[in-house]
């Protein structure tokens, strides 16, 4: 009897324990709500984070995945409104995991928002870039077309900070063009406002004035909102500054300065500094007051591309008065920070005033190059994006009709040619295609002997090498020339690895180029994206590849260069590309590299042209 009455003991207390788990389970998972909608409410925000703690803990546990997304989404914005940037994007990286594990786009598309935000605002610009074109490539996926217009927009002011500005005026144009697509509303309208100032500040980079002024007050007609009117007038004065029209630059950043009653917001200072350098060019003693004034804000606030900025100002005051000790002092503050940020436009900004004290003949007579040859460049380039975009449906159609009654008109001509031509066609075809078969076949073979080397001579090299350590008693010279062995291998098999045509080419070769830049070599890129890449064969495509790898190798090897810049160009059916460095260059006498580059480019029917003296620098001129 005893024993039966313990055994229903116990089954009552097992009974009781699976009821009582499965009531507290019930009740966290009621709470899960519960807890999120205090985490809104008007309390303190150590409160809130409490909450959406509690919230993202009962989620993990009961495997809620909608309510943690939901729980990192609001941890990451909290800590974002009490600027706590580094919390906010730790928040914002567990969202983006959990949304890819779970295959989640929306939620996807607002953790590249949340991340592209916080390192803008946490002046990690490069982060910031990549984020956003994250965003903007999701965006597409999710079919927002508001979110790719605000994307576009903030990559093109990154496209514009990088120095990129015809990059930046066609994604600016991309993003007007979607916006047209859109139902118009104020928000809508603010965007274009935006969008259109800041293809106003390309026209002024690119000393076409008139353009500029003319979209600033087309812009201006528009605009009701304060803070875009204030950045529309600087635009305007800073275009008067450059024309050297010093009085009326200072009217319009004194009309900005008086409409800004705050002494610690980015605006003001950015006014207070803009009206000093203004002030100093007609000598006007507040100038140099208004300057440091604004320093001394933007570096208690923390405000460092802000910081930067005034340092050039300062930089530029003592320029005027050829003050050398002075201006080398701050352009080597503003240098400094430029480097922090690795905005190339920043360095090379920076770098230009230490070049105009210097006694070097030779770096002045570069830069005064440098400067001569960007000024063509923007001369001669009359295909702008913008007209594109001006280009109205009215002349689109007129256009096209005209093209269909030319069409017909020349059709029996074309029929007849056609046919005649298709002989010579296919046995041309053919020929082409016997060649280009042998040409695929030996990249190839390449790849597969850099395969080869990788996996069989790199690794048992790297075995000996292993088994050489364990036994310390053997010869460490031996195991030191292994080891030189071993990376040369390495690098043999990496100068030669499958190239992945999958991803976009201008990036995959924008990652190539950079990749050689480091803190003593600045790589720059120009007008990369202007080339129509999809056009050209995988072929062409690795011969470029391979071709330009090579170049980059020979210049971080012999060229001591501080400086590489490689220019893409579209003329006609052609592409340019020219290579420069500012090396010691050479006395012109082709290695084994650069002949084998020479040799790849004339397989696909180009040329390759080299020109270099030494202590000249060395530059490269492709035609494809």
């Amino acid at each position: 009897m005893k024993k039966f009455k313990n055994s229903f003991l116990f089954f009552c207390l097992i009974v009781f324990y699976l009821y009582g788990a499965k009531t507290y389970s019930q009740q966290d998972l009621d709470s899960l709500n519960v807890y999120f909608e205090l985490s809104k409410n008007r309390d303190t925000i150590d409160l809130k984070l409490k909450h959406i703690s509690k919230t993202i803990s009962i989620a993990k546990k009961y495997k809620r995945d909608e309510m943690l997304l939901n729980g990192y989404n609001r941890k990451s914005y909290l800590f974002g409104k009490i600027e706590a940037y580094d919390s906010a994007i730790v928040y914002g990286k567990l969202l983006q995991e959990r949304s890819l594990l779970t295959k989640n786009n929306t939620m996807l598309g607002l953790s590249y928002k949340k991340l592209a935000t916080y390192y803008r605002l946490s002046d990690s610009i490069s982060q910031s870039s990549k984020f956003y074109k994250k965003y903007y490539e999701i965006s597409i996926i999710n079919k927002d077309t508001l979110a790719q217009i605000r994307a576009l927009r903030r990559i093109a002011i990154y496209e514009k900070d990088f120095g990129s500005t015809y990059e930046s005026e066609n994604t600016a144009t991309k993003a007007l063009i979607l916006a047209d697509q859109l139902k118009i509303n104020d928000k809508l309208i603010r965007i274009k406002l935006a969008l259109n100032n800041h293809i106003g500040m390309l026209y002024k980079e690119r000393g076409d004035y008139f353009k500029a002024l003319k979209l600033y007050e087309k812009a201006l007609d528009k605009a009701t909102n304060p803070e875009h009117i204030n950045t529309i007038l600087t635009n305007k004065a800073n275009i008067f500054l450059e024309q050297k029209k010093f009085e009326l630059a200072i009217d319009e950043y004194t009309k900005i300065y008086n409409s800004l009653k705050s002494d610690k917001t980015k605006p003001f200072t950015r006014a207070l500094s803009n009206l000093g350098i203004a002030q100093g060019k007609i000598n006007n003693p507040k100038g140099l007051e208004n300057i440091n004034k604004a320093l001394e804000i933007r570096i208690k606030e923390n405000n460092i591309s802000g910081s930067y900025r005034s340092y050039i100002h300062l930089a530029e005051y003592y320029k005027d008065r050829n003050d050398t000790k002075k201006i080398s002092f701050y352009s080597n503050e503003a240098y400094k920070i430029a480097k922090d940020l690795k905005s190339s436009k920043f360095i090379l900004e920076a770098l230009s005033f230490s070049v105009d004290i210097s006694d070097d003949k030779k770096a002045i007579e570069y830069k005064k190059l440098n400067d001569s040859l960007a000024k063509v460049e923007r001369s001669n380039t009359n295909k702008f994006a913008n007209q594109k975009y001006d280009f109205t449906e009215k002349e689109k159609i007129a256009k096209a009709k005209q093209s269909e009654e030319r069409f017909y008109k020349l059709l029996y001509l074309i029929i007849g040619a056609l046919l005649f031509f298709a002989l010579i066609f296919t046995i041309v075809t053919l020929n082409r295609k016997n060649k280009r078969g042998k040409q695929q076949q030996a990249y190839e073979t390449e790849t597969r002997i850099s395969q080869k080397v990788h996996d069989e001579v790199a690794n048992d090299v790297f075995g000996i090498m292993t088994k050489l350590q364990i036994n310390e008693s053997q010869n460490i010279e031996i195991l030191d020339d292994l080891e030189r062995v071993y990376f040369k291998t390495r690098d043999i098999s990496k100068e030669n690895s499958i190239i992945n045509f999958k991803d976009d080419f201008a990036t995959i070769l924008q990652d190539l180029l950079v990749s050689y830049g480091d803190s003593e070599v600045n790589v720059i890129t120009r007008n990369l994206k202007e080339v129509d890449w999809h056009s050209l064969s995988k072929l062409k495509k690795t011969v470029i590849y391979r071709v330009l790898q090579e170049l980059m190798t020979n210049m971080k090897k012999h060229s001591k260069a501080s400086i590489a810049i490689i220019s893409f160009a579209k003329k006609s059916k052609k592409i340019n590309i020219d290579y420069k460095d500012n090396g010691i260059g050479c006395v012109l006498k082709k290695n084994v590299g650069l002949q084998i580059a020479e040799t790849r480019i004339k397989s696909i029917k180009g040329s390759l042209t080299f020109e270099s003296q030494t202590n000249k620098g060395f530059e490269v001129k492709i035609k494809i």
